[in-house]
């Protein structure tokens, strides 16, 4: 899966798609694009994580 393809795939979740119909969209199975939405990490998140590691 290319950079690009991953890139649409998150716009258009945080667009409010389904994973299906983007599946669709993209050309790839469902369960791939569930893994790229889900193993996306948020900033926030890295934040927290390593302002625990600094304590």
């Amino acid at each position: 899966m290319t950079k690009e393809t991953r890139e649409k795939i998150l716009s258009l979740r945080e667009g409010g798609m389904g994973y299906q119909t983007i599946a669709r969209e993209v050309g790839e199975s469902r369960d791939a694009v569930r893994y790229i939405c889900k193993s996306r990490v948020h900033p926030v998140e890295v934040q927290r994580k390593v302002n625990e590691m600094l304590k």
